[in-house]
Parts: structure tokens; C-alpha cells; sequence
């Protein structure tokens, strides 16, 4: 048994060296938004007294909103400092949890007040949302230059994950019994069977398809979007697939398009916490008469394969900004996203 684990971890290391040298090569482009260069640490909340005695920060979320400041059109994050959260932090409905360090200057926590009746006012910061996906105002949906820092950005993307999924699992889901918060907000214990419950991640992928020539790229738009948005197809994969059979599987479900397994790609990936997904970004081409298109009327509204120099040219028009400079007119998602990142790539 030992001798059997040892070789899968050899050969679970050569793959990822093999990754870690493939990558070294494919990202020249942007990295996504949420990737943080290990400058946000994630690991086990430090025992108290903090080490280096970092101050403590905290993340406020209500009901998914998230607190924020401006200044002029720039967007940041509000944290509360210890002695504005002490009020809150001593109620036992209210959720605290670990968020993470950013380069030894704080330490981040979760602030979760959804008990409350009302948000609670903190100056003149906002109450706002953090993602809108009709376009309505809110904290990604700007130019990359009015946008949080990544650390800033990530750490209230994970917090208002993480706030939604204590406030979700508050019942046992083996007994039925309360549940509380343990390890610092990283998971919820049952006190009646000892149940523990995690945070859940849905992986997912995200995949720019090309034409069999690799002139054109494959988008679709949903109902719910904003007029004239179009992005790259993706979806949730199911139990015991694998991330590749994903990708083949959700192109053949939503357009009918035959995927080029050994074209498949992966370049990128992005924790997406809206509300809980890991998008795996890949690219891929559709094999040679393999590009008829039908579409999924459930997912999708409508479904085209675009020329390589119209996206490009309606790129270099729409610049940083979540909306294209003539109203209705097409655009794909905003740098924030990893569809963004995809479609530059190609």
C-alpha cells in the first residue's frame, strides 16, 4: 500500500512539473483577475496572539453584499479595524472566519452580519454587490482601472463566498441539528452526531473553441445578459468526469460542435465564488466538419462563430470597460473574468 502511494505521488509530481513547465511557456498573456501571486496566504488561521502581532481586519458581507469605499470612479474594499467589529464580533449569531494574510501587514477575516435586521452603517462607505450578471452597478462591473487590488478583490470575493455558505448550512444535513462554526470558520460542526461540513467548491470548465483552421472562435450569449455580451461556453462538471470529458461534453451539448480531443488545451484557472465555482479555462478546436452549429435552447439565446479580426477589433474598441462604446453593440465579459482571458489569448 505505501509502495503504491509513493509511485502515485511520483508520478502525480512529474505531472505537475510537466504543467509547471507547459505554462512557463503559454502565459504570456494577462494572468486572470483573482490570481492573487501567492500574495494572499490561505492557510490554517495563526493561534492568538497573531504572529508578528499583525492587526486584524475584517471583511463585512450582508446578505451577499459587500462593503466597499469610494474615490472618485475607483472602487476598494472597506475592512473594519478590531475596535470598529468588537460590537458585532461578540454576538454568537454573528459568523467570524479566517480569510488569509496579505504579505505579513494584516490578518483577514470574515465578518458575516446577515442576522442583523438592517445593514449596519459605517461611515461613508457602501453596501453594494460584488457582481451584477445583468450589468446592474456594481463592484467588478467597471474598467480594470477603477477595480479593487487583486488581493483586495479576492478577499472579498472569498468572504462573500464564504459568508453564503455558513449562512446555507446552518442545519446538519445527515440529523438536522444546528450547526456552528469550527476551525476558525473553515468548516461547521453538528453538535448532536459530530458531522462536519466543508465549503464547497463546484469545479468547472470555461473553453474558447476555434474553428478546425483556427480562424474563428465559438461564442454564445444568455438571455440574462446584457444586450450585445457574448462569452466562451462553459459548464459544471458532473459527478465522476473528468475535466476534459467536460469540456467535449458541455461544447456537444450547447452547439452541437464536435471537440478536437487532442486540441484540448488547458491554459488558466479562476476561483469564480459567484457562488461557489473553480472555472478551468481551456481552449480547444472543433475537428474538421465538426463546426455545424445547434443550439441548446435551455442554456442559450443564440449561438455564432466569429472571424479572428472582428473580435479583435471590437476588443481594442471596448478596451478595459464591461460595455461596449456604442450601447447594445458586442462585447465579451471584462478583464475581471477568465472568458476575457481566453478570448485575448487566441
Amino acid at each position: 500500500m505505501q509502495t503504491s502511494c509513493r509511485r502515485c505521488a511520483m508520478w502525480a509530481l512529474r505531472l505537475l512539473l510537466a504543467f509547471c513547465a507547459h505554462n512557463a511557456c503559454v502565459h504570456s498573456f494577462e494572468v486572470p483577475f483573482f490570481d492573487t501571486q501567492g500574495a494572499l496566504r490561505r492557510g490554517a488561521a495563526p493561534p492568538a496572539p497573531l504572529p508578528g502581532n499583525l492587526p486584524n481586519l475584517y471583511v463585512p458581507v450582508y446578505k451577499g453584499d459587500v462593503l466597499v469605499e469610494f474615490e472618485g470612479d475607483r472602487v476598494d474594499a472597506a475592512f473594519l479595524p478590531q475596535d470598529a467589529a468588537a460590537p458585532f464580533t461578540s454576538d454568537d449569531r454573528c459568523v467570524v472566519a479566517w480569510l488569509g494574510s496579505v504579505d505579513g501587514a494584516a490578518a483577514y477575516w470574515l465578518l458575516e452580519l446577515s442576522h442583523l435586521d438592517e445593514p449596519p452603517a459605517f461611515g461613508d462607505n457602501v453596501w453594494t454587490e460584488l457582481r451584477s450578471p445583468r450589468g446592474a452597478p456594481s463592484v467588478l462591473g467597471r474598467d480594470t482601472k477603477d477595480l479593487p487590488s487583486p488581493e483586495a478583490a479576492a478577499l472579498l470575493g472569498t468572504a462573500r463566498g464564504l459568508g453564503l455558505w455558513h449562512r446555507s448550512n446552518g442545519f446538519c444535513a445527515n440529523c438536522g441539528a444546528p450547526t456552528t462554526s469550527a476551525k476558525h470558520g473553515r468548516q461547521r460542526r453538528c453538535g448532536a452526531c459530530s458531522t462536519v461540513a466543508r465549503p464547497r467548491t463546484d469545479p468547472s470548465t470555461i473553453v474558447l473553441v476555434q474553428s478546425a483552421d483556427g480562424e474563428r472562435c465559438l461564442l454564445g450569449r444568455k438571455a440574462a445578459w446584457a444586450e450585445g455580451r457574448w462569452s466562451t461556453l462553459a459548464g459544471f462538471v458532473e459527478y465522476g468526469e473528468s475535466l476534459e470529458e467536460c469540456v467535449v461534453r458541455e461544447v456537444k451539448e450547447e452547439s452541437n460542435v464536435d471537440v478536437d480531443r487532442a486540441s484540448l488545451e488547458q491554459l488558466a484557472s479562476q476561483p469564480w465564488p459567484f457562488p461557489r465555482s473553480l472555472m478551468v479555462g481551456y481552449v480547444a478546436r472543433a475537428t474538421a466538419g465538426g463546426e455545424s452549429l445547434m443550439r441548446e435552447e435551455e442554456e442559450l439565446q443564440d449561438l455564432k462563430w466569429f472571424d479572428r479580426a472582428f473580435v479583435r477589433n471590437a476588443l481594442e474598441a471596448q478596451g478595459d470597460a464591461d460595455a461596449p462604446p456604442t450601447p447594445g453593440g458586442f462585447h465579451v465579459p471584462s478583464r475581471v473574468s477568465l472568458a476575457r482571458v481566453l478570448i485575448e489569448a487566441w
